[in-house]
């Protein structure tokens, strides 16, 4: 059983790339100083942000949704808040 687990771990592309996620945001975490020049820093913010982003759509591709672009984040992340708020709710009032 362990050893299946481990070849759909090597195999798996979706876990692969949370992985790759996960690592990205605890390197940025654990950084112990920043730059004093504001142009390095937004260089650096900037590299940082189209990282994720390549990140996230392959994820999206991968679940065989459509890609986005920094234009489209703001209304998906207001769609995302009314999903986690409606499950949200649904749990609360599911539990009673």
């Amino acid at each position: 059983m362990k050893q299946l687990h481990e070849k759909r771990i090597k195999t798996d592309k979706l876990f692969q790339l949370l992985v790759k996620q996960q690592h990205l945001a605890h390197e940025a975490g654990n950084r112990k100083s920043v730059t004093l020049l504001a142009s390095q820093r937004k260089e650096e913010r900037d590299t940082l942000n189209k990282e994720r982003l390549d990140i996230r759509n392959q994820i999206r591709v991968t679940q065989g949704l459509p890609p986005i672009n920094d234009d489209d984040k703001p209304e998906m992340m207001i769609s995302q808040k009314k999903w986690l708020m409606n499950w949200i709710l649904l749990m609360v009032t599911h539990e009673k």
